[in-house]
């Protein structure tokens, strides 16, 4: 389910836009983890991505941060169970523009903030399948998540928006996303006062 070639076309479309950041999640059911880690292994190996990508600690496989007696700490998720979501779904980082990202392979619906995102375009799918019934067509169903601390831009208001994937023979099914940022970069709202403008503060 990988696309060759991924990174570069990413990396084009992110040179081509405001994003500085494009990635491919494909969503992964917790009875598909262990095929899925193995796939992914065998993508990193075989398209030149830096040796031990997609490794933490625990080894390799599908990740997510979690807090341990006040400490964040990075956990294999092999359960898609998360305090932000009844849906116990797994949405990795597989593919990205950046093949040295640190977020590779990190599950995106364990975070609060994206678990709501993507539920919501899940909802908002659920909900035109059974308006419509068989759908021919992908339905406008996609999600910008609050803002987010992003992990290569700490110190920029940032959103995410989430778009999904539908295969071209079921337009009723999400099978994965494409995730890009939007950064807000807090310069510009440098000097949008008058200097003898006070009380606001932005």
């Amino acid at each position: 389910m990988e696309l060759n070639g991924f990174s570069e076309i990413a990396q084009t479309i992110v040179d081509l836009s405001g994003t500085t950041s494009l990635g491919f999640m494909p969503l992964v059911e917790t009875w598909q983890i262990g095929d899925f880690e193995a796939h992914a292994k065998s993508v990193y190996q075989t398209q030149n991505y830096p040796n031990g990508t997609g490794y933490k600690e625990f080894g390799f496989g599908i990740w997510n941060k979690t807090q341990i007696n006040g400490k964040k700490t990075i956990l294999h998720d092999n359960t898609g169970k998360t305090p932000f979501s009844n849906r116990d779904i797994l949405a990795p980082i597989f593919q990205h523009n950046r093949k040295k990202s640190k977020a590779i392979m990190m599950n995106v619906h364990a975070n609060k903030d994206k678990a709501a995102a993507i539920d919501s375009v899940l909802d908002c799918v659920e909900e035109a399948n059974e308006k419509n019934g068989d759908l021919t067509s992908p339905p406008d169903c996609w999600a910008v998540t609050d803002w987010v601390k992003l992990m290569v831009h700490p110190g920029k208001p940032a959103s995410l928006v989430y778009n999904p994937i539908y295969p071209a023979n079921e337009p009723g099914k999400v099978v994965g996303f494409v995730g890009s940022n939007i950064l807000m970069d807090i310069d510009i709202l440098n000097d949008s006062f008058p200097n003898d403008v006070n009380g606001i503060h932005a």
